[in-house]
C-alpha cells in the first residue's frame, strides 16, 4: 500500500476516533468501519478475487479505499450508494486522494431505489448503511449477487438487538450460508449457495 493512502487512511481513523469521543449526533458523524474490518474486506476481496463488489454506505469513502484497494487488485469495480451530498463529496475528495477515482463508481440517492436501477451481476456486497433496511437491501440485493457471491454486514454485534431479525433473516434463507465473525463492530458474512 503507497504511504500516502496509509496516511489517509491514518486521517480518516483520527477523524472517526474523535467524533466519537466527542459524542457528536450519530446521524451526523462519519461511521466508520474500524481499521480491521477494513483489512478483512480487503483480503476477502483479494482472496475471492471479486470484481463487481457493491457497498450500500459510503460515507466519507473510508470503507470504499478498503474496497477499492482490492478492486483495482483484481481490475475490478466497486460501486458504492450513500444518500447524503455532503458525505459524497468527501468520499470523492478522499477517493481522489487514494488515485481510486477511476475504480469507484459513487451513486447518490436512496439505496432501496438505487438498487433496482443496477443492472449487473456482484460478486461482493458490503452493507452499512441504516440498520433498519438491512433486510430490505439484502432482498434488494440478493438476486443480483452471483452463485458463490458474498454479502458483509457490519455493526451486527454493536448492534446486535436491532439486527437479529436481519441475522435470523439471511441464516432461514435456504439458499445461503452464513456465519457471524466477532471483528469490529461484528460482520455477518453471508455466502450465495445456489440461485
Amino acid at each position: 500500500m503507497k504511504e500516502e493512502v496509509i496516511k489517509l487512511l491514518k486521517e480518516l481513523e483520527e477523524l472517526d476516533a474523535e467524533e466519537r469521543k466527542k459524542g457528536i449526533p450519530i446521524e451526523l458523524r462519519m461511521r466508520n468501519i474500524t481499521p480491521d474490518v477494513g483489512l478483512f474486506l480487503n483480503i476477502l476481496i483479494k482472496a475471492t478475487k471479486a470484481k463487481n463488489i457493491l457497498e450500500i454506505g459510503t460515507s466519507n469513502g473510508y470503507s470504499t479505499i478498503w474496497l477499492g484497494l482490492a478492486a483495482k487488485e483484481n481490475n475490478g469495480q466497486v460501486v458504492t450508494l450513500e444518500v447524503d451530498p455532503r458525505k459524497i463529496n468527501m468520499a470523492r475528495a478522499n477517493l481522489e486522494r487514494a488515485g481510486l477515482s477511476d475504480v469507484v463508481l459513487i451513486i447518490e440517492g436512496d439505496a432501496k431505489e438505487t438498487i433496482k436501477i443496477l443492472d449487473k451481476k456482484f460478486d461482493f456486497v458490503f452493507i452499512d448503511a441504516e440498520k433498519e433496511d438491512y433486510k430490505t437491501y439484502f432482498d434488494l440485493i440478493f438476486p443480483k449477487l452471483q452463485v458463490g457471491g458474498l454479502i458483509v454486514a457490519d455493526n451486527v454485534v454493536s448492534h446486535a438487538e436491532q439486527l437479529k431479525s436481519y441475522v435470523e433473516h439471511v441464516r432461514s434463507n435456504p439458499k445461503t450460508q452464513s456465519v457471524l465473525l466477532p471483528i469490529g463492530r461484528g460482520e455477518e458474512v453471508t455466502l450465495k449457495i445456489r440461485e
